[in-house]
Parts: structure tokens; sequence; C-alpha cells
């Protein structure tokens, strides 16, 4: 008569809890709501605005930053954009805007910084590098990452 071994009689010691602790810990940091995030351009996908300045916001619109260079503007509650302009991201400056008639990008430049493990995007105007003007100065925006 074959007698079975007891998961105890296997693993020496604690090496049972390091195993099952090793598991737990493997598939509680998987959570739904993590991202692929493309390393040589992370602002790629959709993103919404949760602040502008100081102030927390919720909007009805997100954008969407395609590999293209292309920026589309969405409605949650509609398919089809409602609006498209382009993009240009470099190690310093995420510009946002169109081609001008004379061939040179017209549009709003941003510093950038990703955080919460590239989960939400803070742009800070750079009137600097800024090429359109208007009244109303450009707020500091926050925005998140959605699916």
């Amino acid at each position: 008569m074959k007698t079975r071994k007891s998961i105890k009689g296997i693993l020496p010691g604690n090496t049972c809890f390091r195993v099952l602790l090793g598991i737990w810990i493997t598939f509680s940091a998987c959570k739904s709501d993590t991202f692929f995030i493309d390393p040589q351009n992370p602002v790629l996908g959709k993103w919404v605005l949760i602040q502008m300045n100081d102030t927390r916001v919720e909007s009805d619109e997100y954008q969407e930053f395609l590999p293209d260079n292309v920026l589309r503007f969405y409605r949650f509650n509609e398919s089809a954009p409602f609006s498209e302009s382009i993009y240009r991201i470099n190690n310093s400056l995420l510009l946002k805007g169109r081609i001008s008639e004379n061939g040179r990008f017209a549009g709003e430049a941003y510093k950038y910084l990703f955080f919460d493990k590239g989960t939400k995007l803070k742009l800070i105007p750079d009137y600097d590098n800024t090429t359109i003007f208007s009244i109303a100065p450009i707020p500091v925006t926050i925005y998140k990452r959605i699916k």
C-alpha cells in the first residue's frame, strides 16, 4: 500500500510557506487596470482630464494619442471622434497642434511628467515654445490613462 506524502514532507522547513507566499504575491500584483506602456512613446493611448491647475474636474471627453502622431478627441457617449489634431513628443516637450499653411507646426507646447507608474500625465505649459496664443493662460493639467 502506497502512502501519500504531505506537501510538508516534500518541501523542507518554511519552503511551503514561501512557495504559497510567492504565488499569492504574483497574482495579487496582477491588477485588471494595468496598462502596456510603450517605452518608445509613453503617451500612446487614451487619456481623460482629471485636474486643471488645483481644481479636480470630471470630464465627459477624452483624447487618444495614436502611433502616427494623430491626436483624436472623443466624447464618452460617442464612438466617432469630434476633433482631430497632431502631436509631437521628444525628451522634454509635448507639442499639440496642427501644421500651418507654411508647413510649420503651430500649437501649444508642454513640459510633461509621467507619474503613478505611467498612469498619470502632468502637462505644464511652456510659453517659450508655444506658437498659438490666447487671451487666457493655458492651465497646468493632469490626465489619467484609461482603457
